[in-house]
């Protein structure tokens, strides 16, 4: 595969791992697997690759289980070349299929969200080799929320200019007497060791919210939430409300270093942006641009601050710059014909961004080893 574009590292997850490097053709030895496992654990979050500010890359990723169908851990692998992984750690109280979210902040420490085996939402940092600490070690674990997830288990997680935490996450949540449940949508923040609550899709809905979420916090420090169809904008770093815009569409998003909001959707079959000017109030100041091709749902990046979507089209890892023809990064990790499965990125707008370099993950089985493993 002839490379064309710029500079990239490009993380595949069993995490299977792709690097790419300057180099203009890309063989088969640019992906590397991070490890293998014969427990089919997807990858739920958007971004489960972090770099801290020397370079180095970690990839949280899911495996279980200890003796029921839910009780897994996460695992914590990490590089220093992008070819050689290690295992550094490991964290209990995973919920198997389950999202895991973490998000770095300006002291290389990692924040991490994710479900307990209870299904509740939970809350923990990681100090990274390059932290104050140093030492690759777990501290804090809290409940962000007493109410537990029955049903899906999604969330999302950034962290703003001052290191505060910001979580997205659904619950399932009991109606009236005899009403049934739903699925809700809350957002938190944690200052002073409180964690601050808006139900943005509450159960006096009384509809289950269904829909692809993601969370960024913008250069102006206010968070920005994806809800389904809907772009949200807080009215403050610590919001007291949510600012909507009903686009139609979206499955995820990105914002631009002057703060332009691009959201990426499907425009009646066709792949899309939404893009909303800055300068603009939030319901307006929104321009929709269709490539005329048709749409493959992805995670959406940035690179020198130009939109990237990395998704998988049949067999096939690919990358496409814009609205330009996507471009062949990698076949499955295999023999067997299997494609990828599910897809993870790095942050590409935030805390050691690494503007020139695109991190994807995914997966991919292997049946040649005695009884098949999944590679991440």
């Amino acid at each position: 595969m002839v490379m064309y574009w710029k500079l990239w590292r490009v993380l595949l997850a069993t995490v299977v791992v792709l690097s790419m490097l300057v180099v203009p053709v890309l063989g088969a030895d640019g992906v590397t697997a991070v490890y293998r496992s014969s427990i089919n654990q997807g990858l739920y979050g958007a971004k489960q690759i972090i770099r801290t500010s020397s370079g180095r890359a970690y990839y949280f990723s899911g495996n279980g289980v200890h003796t029921g169908p839910s009780d897994g851990w996460v695992t914590v692998h990490s590089t220093v070349d992008d070819y050689n992984w290690t295992q550094v750690s490991t964290h209990d109280q995973y919920f198997t299929y389950s999202t895991i979210a973490p998000a770095v902040d300006a002291n290389n420490v990692i924040h991490m969200v994710t479900y307990d085996w209870a299904g509740h939402p939970s809350y923990q940092k990681f100090n990274t080799a390059d932290s104050p600490k140093a030492d690759n070690s777990w501290e804090g674990s809290e409940l962000i929320d007493s109410v537990n997830s029955s049903n899906v288990k999604i969330c999302a997680l950034a962290i703003d200019a001052n290191g505060i935490p910001h979580v997205l996450y659904e619950l399932t949540e009991a109606a009236a007497k005899g009403k049934g449940s739903y699925t809700t949508l809350t957002y938190a923040n944690r200052v002073g060791g409180v964690w601050n609550k808006i139900s943005i899709w509450p159960k006096t809905n009384a509809i289950s919210f269904s829909g692809s979420i993601d969370l960024a916090v913008g250069p102006d420090n206010l968070p920005y939430v994806l809800m389904g169809n809907k772009m949200l904008r807080g009215n403050a770093n610590k919001p007291t409300a949510f600012e909507a815009k009903d686009l139609g569409g979206g499955y995820s998003f990105a914002i631009h270093k002057n703060g332009d909001v691009r959201v990426a959707l499907s425009n009646n079959g066709n792949y899309a942006h939404y893009l909303h000017d800055h300068t603009q109030p939030w319901a307006s100041g929104w321009t929709l641009a269709d490539s005329g091709t048709a749409n493959h749902n992805g995670i959406l990046v940035l690179a020198d601050d130009v939109p990237y979507l990395v998704s998988i089209e049949g067999y096939e890892l690919r990358l496409r710059k814009l609205f330009e023809p996507s471009v062949l990064v990698a076949t499955p990790y295999s023999n067997s014909g299997q494609q990828w499965s599910t897809l993870t990125s790095r942050w590409s707008f935030y805390n050691n961004f690494f503007s020139q370099k695109i991190d994807i993950g995914s997966r991919s089985f292997y049946s040649e080893y005695s009884g098949g493993y999944y590679f991440t």
